[in-house]
Order: C-alpha cells, then sequence, then structure tokens
C-alpha cells in the first residue's frame, strides 16, 4: 500500500468551482433552508437570470467603503426566536478575511451570514426600533461622544458657563451705560 493517488483519482476531473457560493449553504444567498441536512453544504444553483440577479444584488458590497459599516437586512438563524424573520445587522469589512461580513442582530439575535438584497423588508420590531440610533452612528462624521450622556452633560455646563459670563458681561456693560449716561446728563429711561 502506498500514499500516492490512484491512476483513476489523477485523471478525475475537478469539481467546477460553484458561482453561487463558495459551497457552504449558510454562506449562499441562494440557500434559503432554515435548516438544511447536514453536511449544511450548498447543493449548487442553476445560472439563471433570476438568481444571477440575487447573487449580484448580495455581491454589490464589494462597492461599498470598505473603511465604514453599514446596516443590512438579514435572515434569522434556527435558533432564534423569530426564525422566519429578516432583522437588521451591521455589515462590515474584515480584513483579516478578506471578506464582508454581517454580525448578529441588532436587536441580539442570532443570524445567518451574509446581507440580503437592498430593500427587503424588516420584520423584526426591536431591530426597527434600534434602526435610527445604528444609522446615526454608522453616519460618516459621527463621533461617539455625541452620545455619551456624561460628555453631553460636560458640554452643556460648559455652555451654561460661557452664557453666565457673557450674561454678566453684559449686565456690568448696561450698568457702566447708565452711570455715563447719567453723569453726562442724558436720559437713561427707556434705553433698555
Amino acid at each position: 500500500m502506498t500514499d500516492r493517488p490512484s491512476l483513476e483519482d489523477m485523471e478525475a476531473e475537478p469539481e467546477p468551482a460553484r458561482w453561487c457560493c463558495n459551497g457552504n449553504a449558510e454562506d449562499c444567498v441562494l440557500c434559503t433552508d432554515p435548516n438544511p441536512p447536514y453536511p449544511f453544504l450548498c447543493p449548487g444553483h442553476p445560472r439563471t437570470a433570476a438568481n444571477e440577479r440575487t447573487v449580484g444584488e448580495a455581491t454589490e458590497a464589494t462597492e461599498l467603503d470598505k473603511t465604514r459599516r453599514y446596516l443590512r437586512p438579514v435572515k434569522a438563524t434556527i435558533i432564534s426566536d423569530d426564525p422566519d424573520g429578516v432583522h437588521l445587522a451591521v455589515y462590515e469589512w474584515l480584513p483579516m478575511f478578506d471578506e464582508w461580513a454581517t454580525g448578529p442582530g441588532i436587536c441580539g439575535e442570532s443570524m445567518r451570514q451574509g446581507p440580503l438584497p437592498d430593500g427587503t423588508e424588516v420584520t423584526c420590531a426591536r431591530c426597527l426600533e434600534w434602526q435610527p440610533k445604528y444609522e446615526r452612528m454608522l453616519a460618516p462624521g459621527y463621533r461617539p461622544e455625541d452620545d455619551d450622556p456624561e460628555a453631553l452633560r460636560a458640554r452643556l455646563e460648559r455652555i451654561r458657563s460661557e452664557v453666565r459670563m457673557l450674561c454678566n458681561c453684559c449686565g456690568d456693560n448696561r450698568d457702566r451705560m447708565t452711570r455715563i449716561r447719567r453723569e453726562l446728563g442724558l436720559d437713561v429711561d427707556g434705553i433698555w
């Protein structure tokens, strides 16, 4: 017995690369079964116009800015409280894998990997409740201190202090002007 491949193995044609995914059913946009049979392999899908459109919409992420994160609709896993629901998840570029990836739903539920096409209706009420805050946090130019209560309180106190200082300055100027007008014998009633 040897560890060498047989002649039949050497002549075997390699399996053609799948156009729809890398072979994992959880990563395939066209595999819609929430509970695929073990070993969770994508069976391969026919290359139809509709399937190409679905895969194209899912892979248009290559045009996204890799330095930003985005909110995308995603499908829940079977262990989710709402396995048939559509949720929202943060979609970001992971340089260590050289891939775009989605995380858990912003409601905290477990999600399948990969976004659904843009425009897919989100059905999770908790995700929709959190959506405005996440959109604000993921927007370009967002600063975390804009949402930090302590930073906001400190900023408010600085502004209040400046307003008090300006009011005191204005009051001092008014008193000084009134005194000068009186000394000059000018009318001081009705000027303020």
